[in-house]
């Protein structure tokens, strides 16, 4: 969780690259975000570049960290006419209100709900894991025994 966001709004370039060089290269696959009076988050990235724009509801853990950050759905205060739609997602109610983020840990799964105070749901994405499948044992004499072994 950091306070300014990773990627600058007004053109997507990495507004401070030793940052975003760091989050990206150890994989992080979620970062929440502040400052911005708006709720918006990015594609999946990775090595400053946009991974895929087809993962918008339902994203691959390990395709790419997903910047999102979580303002108050207030008026462009910053004058910006729009965010360039190269690198966010940009989601824009009809009534002004502050906004919080729900991160919920789900199986294999990442939910992440951003609402508005109201109840309003902006945003709401997956970030899941593959499925892995597991060799699961009877009981654990079978490898007392040395009947079975272990991997």
């Amino acid at each position: 969780m950091i306070h300014q966001p990773v990627y600058d709004r007004k053109g997507g370039e990495a507004s401070r690259p030793w940052l975003s060089d760091l989050i990206e290269g150890y994989g992080v696959d979620l970062v929440l975000q502040g400052h911005v009076h708006q709720v918006s988050r990015t594609y999946p990235i990775k090595n400053g570049k946009v991974v895929s724009k087809n993962m918008t509801d339902t994203i691959e853990k390990g395709s790419g960290t997903v910047y999102t950050t979580v303002g108050a759905t207030t008026t462009n205060h910053d004058g910006l006419s729009a965010v360039k739609e190269n690198y966010y997602l940009t989601f824009t109610p009809e009534t002004s209100q502050p906004t919080y983020a729900t991160v919920t840990v789900q199986d294999s799964a990442l939910k992440v709900t951003v609402k508005q105070v109201n109840g309003l749901v902006v945003d709401e994405f997956v970030i899941k894991a593959p499925e892995v499948e597991y060799e699961y044992f009877d009981e654990i004499s079978d490898y007392r025994s040395g009947t079975k072994s272990y991997k």
